[in-house]
């Protein structure tokens, strides 16, 4: 991001004052913090605007926004949203807090996945079938998304194609873990999650799509040949 904006011939070169950056990328919310600073000295306002919902909610343009910046220049832009998004959110004053909050619901959203993962494998491992542990998981208070969607609709029937790498992934893990450590929290469990994400990348190589976290769990936890 600093490099297109920023960087030799990037955005900044050439854009006017007066205007705005609509920055839609996961970014760290310092990243877009710094990028804002730089182009506030060009009178260019900066709107930090990640967006969640996958390939389908783009081709729908069905993507929830999350926005951080300016409230005025927000209001301004909300018809550019509505051309890709139906849920487009103000959730702060700074620019980066549009990414912050993007961080956490991807770390809620592979914790599921990690998670539901695992438990789906050690009832497999256990003899159980895995299309009905999920569909009672996805009526009880075990539900989250994996269950409700990636794992009915994409890893039992074999389609592993969320459209998500294990590369993009372990990036945007590694982010959030950047996050925390640069607000001086500790996150247990977020290690932990980057951790077997890291291993599933090495494992299955950063092209295989992020629904196959549960290939590598069923081999994580299956029984020893012994």
């Amino acid at each position: 991001v600093r490099a297109v904006v920023l960087g030799d011939d990037g955005v900044a070169s050439g854009i006017e004052s007066g205007s705005v950056l609509v920055d839609t990328t996961t970014s760290t919310p310092g990243t877009t913090e710094d990028v804002a600073e730089e182009l506030a000295e060009r009178d260019v306002t900066v709107l930090g605007v990640p967006v969640s919902g996958g390939v389908s909610g783009a081709q729908d343009a069905t993507l929830t926004t999350m926005v951080g910046g300016d409230r005025a220049t927000y209001d301004a832009c909300l018809e550019l949203f509505s051309a890709y998004a139906d849920d487009p959110y103000h959730v702060g004053d700074s620019p980066g807090d549009g990414n912050v909050v993007k961080l956490l619901n991807n770390y809620l959203s592979f914790l599921g996945m990690v998670g539901a993962s695992e438990a789906v494998a050690l009832g497999e491992r256990a003899g159980l079938d895995p299309r009905t542990m999920v569909d009672i998981f996805s009526r009880s208070t075990g539900r989250n998304a994996a269950v409700d969607d990636t794992f009915p609709n994409q890893i039992i029937p074999g389609h592993y194609d969320l459209g998500f790498s294990l590369a993009l992934m372990h990036k945007d893990i590694q982010l959030f873990s950047r996050f925390a450590d640069e607000s001086d929290a500790p996150v247990l469990l977020g290690d932990t999650v980057s951790n077997m994400i890291g291993y599933a990348k090495a494992d299955l190589g950063g092209e295989a799509d992020m629904s196959e976290v549960y290939k590598f769990m069923q081999r994580w936890i299956e029984p020893d040949d012994d």
